[in-house]
Formats: structure tokens, sequence, C-alpha cells
């Protein structure tokens, strides 16, 4: 008389040899990872960078403080901060704006936002009611 198997052990062999060879237990196929993201501009206000650096290592768009110059303009007195244009591009007129705002806030007067000039920048326009 033979020896009756049961079914269910020869699908376990099956199928841990099929796996064992390289095989697949999902029926769907491996979907492969997205490409990585382009890099971002760097932290600079020049030559039109769409980004600047604040000390706590967040960023601010240019835009945004461009935003802020020009809200803070008439407060200040400035004619260059008021009629600052907010375009996204970091330019002479841009630099101008910002050289007022260092020289009010009595820090050096570069033109550009450095970490420290950001956070006082946002601080100062927290303070005046965000104009």
């Amino acid at each position: 008389m033979a020896k009756k198997i049961p079914w269910l052990l020869i699908g376990g062999a099956a199928a841990a040899a099929f796996l064992l060879l390289g095989g697949s237990a999902s029926a769907a196929p491996a979907v492969p990872p997205p490409p990585p993201a382009p890099p971002g501009p760097g932290p600079t206000t020049t030559g039109g960078s769409d980004l600047v650096w604040t000390s706590s290592g967040g960023k601010m768009h240019t835009r945004d403080a461009q935003g802020m110059l020009k809200g803070l303009g008439p407060a200040a007195g400035s004619s260059r901060m008021t009629n600052l244009a907010v375009d996204g591009a970091w330019g002479p007129l841009s630099s101008a704006a910002m050289k007022d705002f260092q020289s009010l806030k009595g820090i050096p007067t570069t033109g550009s936002v450095g970490p420290d000039d950001a956070d006082t920048l946002f601080a100062t326009w927290q303070a005046a009611g965000s104009p």
C-alpha cells in the first residue's frame, strides 16, 4: 500500500524551494525608488538666489526678506526699503535696502542677509506687527 503524503507539506516545500532559488513571494514587480530631487539654490543672497539662511538653520526666501524690508520701510523712514520691489531677485536695490536696515539696527552694513541679519530682520518685522 502506498504511503499518502499530505499536499500541504508538498506545497510548503515547493514554496520554500522557489524562494531559495531567487523567486519572489510577491506577485507585483518591485517598483524602483524615485530619483533624488535636484539640489536647490545655495545659501546666498547674491545673483538672484531664492533662499537666505537664518542662524537657527531655517530658510528664508528672498521674497520674504524683501517683503519684510518693504514693510518696515515707512516706519524706518527709508525710501529704498519702502520702494523695494518684491521680485525674488537679490540685486543692488535689495542690497541697498538691506544696508539701510543694517545701519538702523547698528549691525555691519554688508548689504547681504547673513544668519544674524535674517534673525534680526524677522524679529524686527514681528515686533512691528508684521507690516
